[in-house]
């Protein structure tokens, strides 16, 4: 099976030598098409083998809301429905909410290099009911909520360019999510003022519609539990806000490696139940060499991001003439958890400002920015790297890393005296190593006891000045990243993705879905319902 990473690369390939090729569109979608077909009778097989599980009685009192919006053929929505199928069958009642042509434009899916189109959206609205339907999943669409939405333009269209962004509707930060949307639509690549704002506004018309949707679908449905996607963009943010807005459970899944957790920016709580439930904070033999083997195979690239690192382009650092060395390992600048991550700066690039301008006063300190390898595989054109090299003619203990150095992020960590982070998992893995971190954003695990986190740019200053800092609770960031790596994600065993393409549900009928049937949707479906903590106990054979 290759890595998620490969898959998302060779997707990514095919798409732009058949978009260049002009083959577009005889072979992509066609290919697309004909996998559908096959998937969809995969699935009519599945559920033949388990008739009377097709549409089970609701027993049970709590309604759970699946956002799914975007529901192509693709990882998320066999993910989403696996999970809502087995609800279903333990006896609660589940709804999937689909966009269905509602918006304008799908914010996880179009991008500046691959602007909305009709047949994306036709053919995302075709596949998803007819997956919903053939598997037996209760579905809406953001129309079966509204008549007529058309004042939510008139109301867009009242504002000025510079409120968009600001924009509070119902006491939701639409505009906030609506900027996050424009970012990442333009994939960080340079686009004109006019078509970010062009790009703003209808993804703030948007945020606006999924308020509404929203709150109809709270009012009609009485909803216990809202399960997503994301907790940030106009769609997903603007929703699920209003769910919290009604202190209605929102819980928001991520995934990465085939493997996916549920609130992972309430790493801390689920962290206090783990260490409740296991009784000591000192880790075994046995889990410490779990640990060690872990970090071993991330540090070789059989798990994480290590295998972007193809390119060589040596660079030669001169550590040994400086009195101290700093990492600044740095976000891309649409990453998704940024959002609302801010605490000491206003973003990652007026922290890489305030940052250079500290250096730039103290010559004795060597400070290397290593840029996220994503820049590269992500073909942007403005990026962190570029953002700098535009802006800073930079001092000699300066140095910027480009995306497609040979230099990883464990040969920088095994040279540097002090690491300072936003709030990647790389700052778990500089104190694992016994290099002190700076953590300027808010982290999954800012707070735990291990990291020296800032909140202000003074604080950020004091910290740099000190000569002595050292990591914070050695114990403490062992056992958390235990947790982590083996107790805080769900390896995904329920559906298979041999590529891009060809991905399906990995069972052979519904009885598979039954709870005692698999631990992960066991884990899954239990902390839905509910609560606590999100922890999954691995058999010691890792599985």
């Amino acid at each position: 099976m290759p890595t998620y990473n490969e898959s998302k690369k060779l997707e990514n390939v095919l798409y732009h030598i058949t978009r260049k090729i002009h083959l577009k569109n005889h072979i992509y979608k066609p290919l697309i098409l004909m996998y559908q077909k096959l998937k969809l009778r995969e699935l009519e097989r599945i559920v033949s083998n388990s008739k009377k599980l097709k549409n089970p009685k609701v027993t049970k009192d709590k309604t759970i809301i699946f956002h799914s919006v975007d529901a192509r053929h693709m990882p998320k929505t066999y993910i989403e429905g696996a999970i809502s199928k087995s609800l279903q069958i333990r006896g609660y009642k589940t709804k999937m909410i689909i966009c269905d042509k509602a918006l304008s434009m799908c914010t996880t899916f179009h991008r500046i290099d691959h602007p909305p189109n009709e047949w994306s959206c036709n053919n995302c609205s075709n596949f998803s009911h007819k997956f919903y339907d053939t598997v037996g999943l209760d579905y809406s669409t953001y129309k079966d909520y509204y008549d007529n939405l058309d004042y939510v333009e008139d109301i867009v269209n009242e504002l000025h360019l510079h409120e968009f962004s600001e924009y509070i509707y119902k006491g939701i930060r639409v505009g906030e999510h609506a900027r996050i949307s424009a970012i990442r639509y333009s994939k960080g690549k340079k686009s004109s003022v006019v078509e970010y704002y062009r790009i703003l506004k209808k993804e703030l018309i948007n945020a606006i519609i999924a308020v509404e949707v929203a709150e109809r679908v709270i009012e009609k449905e009485k909803p216990d539990v809202l399960v997503t996607s994301h907790g940030c963009y106009s769609s997903w943010g603007s929703f699920a806000d209003c769910f919290k807005k009604h202190n209605i459970r929102v819980c928001v899944w991520t995934e990465k490696d085939y493997e996916m957790t549920l609130d992972k920016n309430k790493a801390k709580e689920h962290f206090k139940e783990y260490i409740k439930r296991r009784g000591t904070e000192n880790l075994t033999d046995d889990e410490l060499y779990e640990l060690i083997l872990n970090i071993t195979k991330r540090q070789k690239g059989e798990v994480g991001e290590l295998e972007l690192y193809k390119h060589n382009k040596p660079i030669d650092i001169p550590y040994n003439d400086f009195d101290r060395v700093y990492g600044m390992f740095v976000n891309v600048p649409w990453d998704s958890s940024l959002a609302d991550s801010n605490r000491a700066f206003d973003g990652i690039f007026d922290w890489i400002d305030k940052t250079i301008e500290y250096f730039n006063k103290h010559p004795n300190k060597l400070l290397i920015i290593k840029t996220h390898p994503s820049e590269l595989t992500s073909l942007s054109e403005e990026t962190v790297s570029q953002y700098i090299k535009y802006r800073y003619i930079l001092p000699r203990n300066i140095i910027v890393l480009p995306p497609d150095t040979s230099i990883s992020t464990y040969d920088l960590i095994d040279k540097i005296d002090v690491g300072i982070v936003y709030n990647g998992t790389v700052g778990i893995e500089l104190a694992l190593s016994n290099v002190p971190n700076i953590v300027v954003g808010k982290a999954y695990y800012s707070d735990i006891g291990f990291t020296h986190d800032v909140k202000s740019l003074s604080e950020y200053k004091k910290l740099l000045d000190n000569n002595s800092l050292s990591v914070k609770n050695k114990k403490l960031v062992q056992l958390f990243a235990y947790y982590l790596f083996n107790c805080m994600y769900v390896p995904q065993t329920f559906i298979y993705m041999k590529n891009f393409l060809n991905l399906g549900w990995n069972i052979l009928n519904l009885y598979y879905f039954e709870k005692g049937f698999n631990r992960e949707l066991d884990t899954i479906c239990n902390y839905i319902i509910n609560d606590g903590g999100f922890i999954y106990e691995r058999r010691k054979n890792g599985n």
